[in-house]
């Protein structure tokens, strides 16, 4: 929705009594009769070139300043204004008695506000309102002031100037169109902040629309927004509200098929894959002709695909590639589609359908996601050169994709599986060198370390850890970082050191914690600590029981213990 030009009601109809003088030069009253009939006829070019003449040939007649009134109107109307700025300055110059001043004085200033010189063109009425405030075209002047505040992007001024009509002319129709303009600037406004992603100050002008018209059009696209500010806030309820709102109060709104899908949304994020299908599914059936059908289809797939039910998803991105080809919505259908089959273990099919897309669409943006399912599809055949042939074609066709650095990450992975570190390092380095952002990097710097701990590179392996959990100090990696540097500490034989690692591994990873615990118990043991190393071992015994290889190795180490505690009595 956007604001037109709306340009000043002008006065162009102008009735005066002229009193003839008795001493008319010849062929004057006939001259100017011409002039005035084309101007009344609105036949504007051939008025200014009447008018023109009649000025050059009589230049000390009576009628000249109602002559250049008419020039400068005619001017306004062929959209000439700084010629008819001219004019209206002439009169007022030259002509300080003229019986035409007033209305001169509104005319300079439209002629302003037409030539887009708005704060002149304010100014300018405010001065005619100082000057003639009971003027028949004060009314008119107030509605300038409103419409020149507005093109100067102030609101605030056009709202005092809508004020000061209404207080002056309170039956003004001018009041309602006003009121109109404002609240559709205050809209425009809103969306721009909303586009800069200024949501406060958005919703404030949102709500000053609602609250200040009755325009139907203005008010469900404003609950509209006002929801879509929510919804981006993940402030589901009241978004759920607003669009609830749109769609019991304004049921023929073009908003309203807007709102449901905004509203099948916020049910998909709330995981009520039923609710947002059903509400998604309405949008078809209550607006035949919405061009929000396909993405409505579209999302019901995704639903059904979401809950599991892969051949009920299948059918609609089908549906969608049918009847909507060759838009990106079809395009992106046909991956869902091959990942449907992916999931259904329809490997040939899911292998055709993803390989469907890279021929046809080798340039698309989501062309990694296409060699990342066709790569996985190959892996699962066991065609583990194949997969890593096509995840690096994904990796080089698209390098800057989001999904480069994931492409990446498996290929590193299988050459870290054949035991090829040395190609997995290089791999796992582009992506911490490209995309140390990524949720790829954390695991490319921890395998980087596992490869170079591998390739007996400890002293390598430990910098990669370090910065690991400098970098990385939270998450899922950290306490298999935390294991690994451990154990270099323990091949360095510093106990102490990694006994404060490893007691840091958190009790959740059940099966870390427990070889925690024991390889804690072998640094306490090589540190003359029997007995601190013992209730470490049986801290297995009492929560990790069940967790192998773990908890035989500390009955063992607590057996040998109490052993060699028992021989030293009998010493």
């Amino acid at each position: 929705m956007t604001i037109k030009r709306y340009r000043v009601v002008l006065i162009l109809s102008l009735t005066f009594s002229l009193i003839e003088s008795p001493f008319l030069l010849a062929g004057e009253k006939e001259d100017f009769a011409l002039a005035k009939e084309a101007y009344e006829k609105d036949l504007f070019r051939e008025a200014v070139s009447y008018l023109e003449r009649f000025i050059v040939d009589y230049p000390q007649s009576k009628r000249t300043d109602y002559c250049n009134l008419l020039l400068g109107i005619s001017y306004l109307k062929l959209k000439r204004p700084k010629q008819a700025l001219a004019k209206f300055q002439n009169i007022l110059l030259s002509f300080p008695k003229s019986s035409y001043r007033e209305i001169t004085s509104y005319y300079l200033a439209a002629s302003l506000y037409e030539a887009s010189e708005f704060e002149e063109a304010e100014r300018s009425f405010q001065d005619f309102l100082a000057e003639y405030p009971q003027s028949r075209y004060a009314e008119s002047a107030y509605y300038a002031l409103i419409l020149s505040a507005l093109r100067l992007a102030d609101l605030s001024q056009a709202m005092v100037w809508l004020e000061a009509l209404k207080k002056s002319y309170p039956k003004s129709n001018s009041i309602a169109i006003g009121e109109k303009l404002i609240a559709y600037s205050c809209y425009q406004r809103g969306l721009d902040y909303y586009r800069r992603r200024d949501y406060s100050s958005a919703l404030d002008d949102f709500r000053k629309v609602v609250s200040t018209t009755k325009e139907s059009s203005l008010l469900s696209n404003s609950f509209l927004k006002i929801g879509d500010i929510f919804f981006n806030r993940k402030k589901y309820k009241e978004a759920k509200d607003s669009y609830e709102k749109v769609i019991s109060d304004f049921p023929i709104s073009p908003a309203v098929p807007f709102a449901l899908f905004q509203l099948g949304n916020i049910y998909k994020k709330q995981e009520n894959f039923k609710e947002a299908r059903a509400i998604f599914e309405k949008i078809p059936l209550r607006f035949p002709k919405s061009a929000l059908i396909p993405e409505s289809i579209y999302e019901v797939g995704l639903t059904f695909f979401r809950e599991g039910d892969y051949l009920k998803a299948r059918e609609k991105f089908e549906d969608i590639i049918e009847k909507f080809s060759p838009s990106e919505l079809a395009k992106s259908a046909l991956l869902q589609k091959g990942l449907c089959d992916y999931n259904e273990k329809e490997y040939q099919k899911a292998l055709h359908t993803f390989q469907e897309f890279i021929d046809k669409y080798p340039d698309h943006q989501l062309i990694g996601e296409a060699y990342y399912g066709a790569g996985s599809v190959l892996s699962r055949l066991g065609k583990k050169k194949g997969a890593r042939e096509t995840w690096i074609k994904g990796a080089r066709v698209e390098p800057t994709s989001p999904l480069a650095p994931d492409l990446g990450l498996l290929v590193a992975r299988s050459y870290f599986e054949e035991g090829k570190f040395d190609k997995a390092k290089s791999w796992f380095k582009e992506i911490l060198d490209h995309f140390p952002q990524s949720s790829s990097a954390p695991e490319a710097l921890y395998l980087l370390g596992v490869s170079l701990l591998k390739e007996e590179r400890n002293e390598e392996a430990m910098v990669s850890f370090d910065r690991f959990l400098e970098i990385y100090p939270k998450g899922p990696l950290v306490s298999y970082v935390r294991r690994e540097k451990g154990n270099l500490l323990m091949n360095q034989k510093e106990w102490q050191k990694a006994i404060k690692i490893f007691e840091k591994i958190p009790k959740e990873n059940r099966a870390l914690y427990a070889e925690s615990l024991f390889k804690g118990g072998e640094c306490l043991q090589n540190l003359k600590r029997p007995e601190d190393a013992l209730r470490s071992y049986l801290q297995i015994t009492a929560f990790c029981n069940d967790i192998a290889p773990w908890n035989k190795r500390a009955d063992e180490a607590i057996a040998e213990l109490k052993k060699v505690a028992k021989d030293e009595i009998h010493r």
